[in-house]
């Protein structure tokens, strides 16, 4: 059997993992089988399972995949953490929020995706009071208030939820100093 690259292994899964957070996005977490994933990727399923063992490790793949963009998101910006955070949420699209609150959906079930969840919730919330010297877990409960909502709601107007994020900020920032 040929070898294949490390790149190429990291593409396929790279892949794989697209094709689940669609299947998640759209019809969530439960309702999404193997089959589906494997449908949607256009792999067999031994090839998908080449990569996952099953759908728990691609959900855990995906947590841990938000978690390192949320972190690229606010350390590598152009401008303050929160604010590129904001912008990057805006730029990913409801089929973003959905993924994030169908995982959340997933955790309520299963104590060990809960666990990570936490986790990525404290990385975050730890970076936004860095940045902020304002409570991470409030500024926390602004973005995943927009993002349940977005994913519920065909009416919601991200833009302006943004926009009043900002002020809201900015005026914790002013009565803060």
């Amino acid at each position: 059997m040929p070898k294949v690259s490390e790149q190429y292994r990291d593409t396929r899964r790279t892949h794989i993992l697209n094709a689940a957070s669609r299947c998640f996005s759209r019809f969530g977490y439960h309702a999404s089988s193997m089959k589906l994933i494997c449908e949607e990727a256009d792999m067999s399923p031994g090839a998908v399972y080449n990569y996952f063992t099953g759908k728990e490790d691609i959900l855990t793949a995906l947590i841990e995949w938000g978690r390192r963009e949320r972190r690229r998101m606010l350390e590598s910006g152009t401008g303050p953490p929160l604010a590129d955070l904001l912008d990057g949420m805006e730029a990913s699209g409801v089929e973003a929020a959905r993924l994030d609150v169908g995982m959340w959906a997933a955790g309520l079930k299963d104590d060990a995706v809960a666990a990570r969840i936490r986790e990525v919730f404290d990385d975050t919330s730890a970076l936004l009071d860095a940045e902020n010297s304002l409570d991470g877990r409030l500024l926390l409960s602004l973005l995943i208030g927009l993002e349940v909502q977005w994913s519920m709601d065909d009416t919601f107007n991200s833009r302006e939820y943004l926009a009043s994020c900002r002020i809201l900020i900015d005026q914790m920032r002013k009565t803060k100093s």
